[in-house]
Formats: structure tokens, C-alpha cells, sequence
């Protein structure tokens, strides 16, 4: 009887547990969805970015997003006059180029898509991993084995006590004064920019992950096959990073591959567009020497950036006058250049002369 009896109380002691955990989880939403609306910004940790970002995008009806890695998190907000709303703002750092197939895959199964801006970078391209995505995320029932997840009980206590904070904003963007704090621990701009000297090493210059061995080209054009088979209005977007950081990429694996990226990716998509018997998506390069991208980088830690925080991520204010370019109201009417298979090779041609001026200007 006392074994049968102290079987029952720590079952019961169990079910107890696993209710309050589930409780405080659910009053708590470190993840913030499925469970409750969104607060304006939400903590959490890092490595459960994509989990939460997931859970909010099965949340509300979302029409529109916006995809690709961190530099389309920082600098493109779904708020803008360009998307249809509601949107969300679905990149998130390191995500590979099959990931972000994933995650429309995902969003279409459980919203009306109708509207996708892909930030394409060519780090996505020659990750070493193919996923960063946990296993049987988009699986049924998932979201309940996070609400009784003692991880995400940890992860509560860190919202509460705002530790590890990862601030992002209720649309998915990343918050638009978080890098602020870096700057100011690096001493200025420019230091923080040297940190980035080393930011391509350990890639790999070939369209392959380099652990499954499988060709990112082929998630690349399986996405633009999604984006035709179910109707969604697609604009692929070289983002306007600084100048700064094409020369790093230079430094580690080469100007020339880089640009040749950008041609097989014009290739790739008129592929796909004649497969399917449509006009290709548009393709805007904004990775382009301007003075937007080629602004200054002070020393002086009071003096800010207005476009940039490092030479990888621009500030949303940047992300702005993409999308005020995409739909035809930006005053840089100038600035970024649609590409298609008619154009790249001069395009390409027009980088390297321009290249050769700026590194010749600051040589000076």
C-alpha cells in the first residue's frame, strides 16, 4: 500500500508540476504566441529566435513578409506602404537559403500569402549548414510540447529579469536602436566596423552546404517555384550593406565570385520563369556603390551613422528607401539597379569601374 501510495502522490506531484510549468508559461509567453497577443517588444534568447518567430506567424492572417537573414530582420519594416497588411517580417540571423524556403513553406500553410520581399545575400548561400532550423518545429502539436518545455520555463525567468535580451519588435523586425549598444562598447563606428574583418572566414565559394553536400541553387529556385505555383508577388532584393563589407568578402573569398553570384542568380530565376511560362520576379540590386552605401564611417564615437550600424546590417531608415524605391516614390531614383539578362553583364562591368573609383578615392 505505502508503494502504491507514494506512486499516486508523485504522480499527482508530477501532473501538478507539468500544470504550473504550463501555467507559467503560458502567463509569462516568453515566446508570445501562440498563447497571447504580442507586447510591442519581446525578450528572449537568441537560439529560440526562430521558434518564437514561427509561433507569431501562426498567430495572425499575415499577407505579406519579408525573408532572408539578420540584414533583412534589421532593415526592412512590414509596417511600410509597400507591403500588404497584416505582414510580418520573418528573416532571422544565419538562416540559410533552405531555411528560408522552410519558413515560406510553413507561412503558407498557415496564412494567405500573397506578398514576399527575399533579401538574397550571397552568405546564404555558402553556409556551412544547410538548417539552423529545430527538429519538427513546423510539426502539429509543437507548440505544445514548448508550453510544457522547462526550457521555456527558463526562458520565462529570462523575460522576466530581461536577461539575454534579443529585443525584436511585435512585426518581426528587429528593434530599431538594438546595435546601438554594440557601437558604443566598440568606442565608434569605425571600431566596430574592424570587428567585421574577419566575417567570411570559414565560408565556402561553392553553392554548396557543406554538410548534406546538397546545392543551395536548388532551395533557391524551389523557392521561386512556390512563389509561381501559389500566386505570391515576389521581389528578390540584393541588400544595401556598406561598401566595406564588399571588400572584406574580397579579402576571403573574392570580388569576382561575389559577382558572379549575382549573374547566377538572374540565370537562375529566368529559369525558373521560363519553366513556368511567366515573366521572371523582379530582381533589384541595391549592394551598389552610392553614396548611400558608401556614406562615412566616423571615428568619434558621439557620431552616428544614418544608414548603417556595421558593414553588414543597415539601419531601417536604409531598408526605407529600398522598399520607397520598389514601389516607385523614392527621391534616390538613382540608387539600385533591376537586373535581368539583358543588363547583368553590363551591370557587372559598371560595379567594377566603380569599385576601382572608391578604392582609388580613399586611397588618396
Amino acid at each position: 500500500m505505502n508503494y502504491l501510495k507514494w506512486i499516486s502522490v508523485w504522480f499527482v506531484a508530477a501532473i501538478v508540476t507539468l500544470l504550473l510549468v504550463g501555467t507559467l508559461n503560458y502567463i509569462i509567453s516568453p515566446y508570445n504566441s501562440p498563447y497571447r497577443r504580442l507586447s510591442e517588444i519581446n525578450y528572449f534568447s537568441l537560439a529560440k529566435l526562430l521558434v518564437i518567430k514561427t509561433f507569431q506567424v501562426d498567430q495572425l492572417e499575415y499577407k505579406g513578409l519579408v525573408l532572408g537573414g539578420s540584414r533583412a530582420e534589421f532593415g526592412f519594416s512590414p509596417e511600410h506602404d509597400y507591403f500588404i497588411k497584416p505582414s510580418y517580417n520573418y528573416g532571422s540571423p544565419g538562416s540559410s537559403v533552405y531555411d528560408t524556403k522552410l519558413k515560406l513553406k510553413h507561412a503558407i500553410k498557415t496564412n494567405n500569402i500573397k506578398q514576399v520581399v527575399y533579401v538574397a545575400d550571397y552568405g546564404t548561400f555558402i553556409l556551412k549548414k544547410q538548417s539552423q532550423v529545430p527538429k519538427d518545429l513546423f510539426a502539429d502539436g509543437q507548440k505544445y510540447f514548448y508550453l510544457f518545455s522547462t526550457d521555456t520555463l527558463i526562458n520565462s525567468f529570462k523575460k522576466i529579469f530581461k536577461t539575454g535580451a534579443y529585443p525584436v519588435l511585435s512585426n518581426g523586425q528587429r528593434e530599431h536602436f538594438h546595435r546601438q549598444k554594440n557601437v558604443n562598447e566598440a568606442g565608434s563606428h569605425a571600431k566596430y566596423f574592424a570587428i567585421y574583418k574577419d566575417f567570411y572566414k570559414g565560408y565556402y565559394p561553392a553553392y554548396q552546404y557543406q554538410d548534406t553536400k546538397k546545392n543551395s541553387f536548388d532551395d533557391f529556385e524551389e523557392l521561386i517555384e512556390i512563389c509561381y505555383k501559389n500566386n505570391i508577388k515576389l521581389d528578390v532584393v540584393f541588400g544595401p550593406s556598406h561598401v566595406v563589407m564588399w571588400e572584406i568578402l574580397n579579402d576571403t573569398i573574392s570580388y569576382s565570385k561575389w559577382l558572379k553570384w549575382k549573374k547566377d542568380v538572374v540565370l537562375s530565376m529566368q529559369k525558373v520563369s521560363d519553366r513556368f511560362n511567366k515573366d521572371p520576379y523582379r530582381l533589384f540590386d541595391f549592394s551598389v556603390y552610392h553614396k548611400l552605401t558608401t556614406e562615412n564611417v566616423p571615428t568619434d564615437l558621439k557620431a552616428q551613422m544614418k544608414y548603417h550600424w556595421e558593414p553588414s546590417h543597415y539601419k531601417s531608415a536604409l531598408g526605407e528607401i529600398v522598399l520607397n524605391r520598389l514601389i516607385g516614390e523614392s527621391k534616390f531614383k538613382e540608387f539600385g539597379v533591376e537586373l535581368n539578362i539583358d543588363n547583368i553583364e553590363s551591370h557587372l562591368n559598371n560595379q567594377k569601374n566603380n569599385r576601382l573609383k572608391y578604392i582609388s578615392s580613399k586611397n588618396q
